[in-house]
């Protein structure tokens, strides 16, 4: 069953596939008759849905196949409105938040500097340190100190 968030896309898909067949058409074949920029993995792609295609793809794929542009012309204007409606319905992810909150201190400090840690898990007779980053805000009382060189 398709997800709610899925069902314009994968009727796009399905016609274009039907579309496809319906010629007569394999993937490569397609894919020779659409010409430079279309490969036999590109067409499977698109399919399957996990490519989008664009609007002149669509007007490309429609005349190689002789299908009805203005019908799958429909189904994408459709599948890109439930998959915009998708995307601004979902919360900012947390890899987003945490970029953004890097970001933030980034723009906050004045000097970032790293210092070795105490609590290597390297031998000290190694030359290479473990590394702590310590941000110095540009507010407060901390004075920033120059970064070791």
């Amino acid at each position: 069953m398709s997800r709610p968030n899925r069902r314009a896309r994968e009727a796009l898909t399905e016609a274009l596939r039907d579309a496809r067949r319906a010629a007569g058409l394999t993937g490569a074949g397609l894919a020779d008759a659409l010409g430079s920029g279309w490969s036999q993995p590109k067409v499977s792609k698109i399919e399957s849905g996990r490519q989008a295609i664009s609007e002149a793809e669509v007007r490309a794929w429609a005349a190689a196949v002789g299908a009805d542009k203005e019908m799958l012309l429909a189904l994408r204007a459709r599948a890109d409105l439930e998959h915009a409606a998708f995307r601004d319905a979902q919360p900012t992810s947390g890899a987003e938040q945490q970029q953004e909150g890097y970001a933030a201190t980034e723009v906050a400090a004045k000097v970032i500097s790293r210092t070795a840690s105490p609590n290597c898990c390297r031998p000290p007779t190694t030359r290479v340190h473990c590394w702590r980053w310590r941000v110095v805000p540009t507010t407060g009382t901390t004075s920033p100190r120059r970064p070791p060189t």
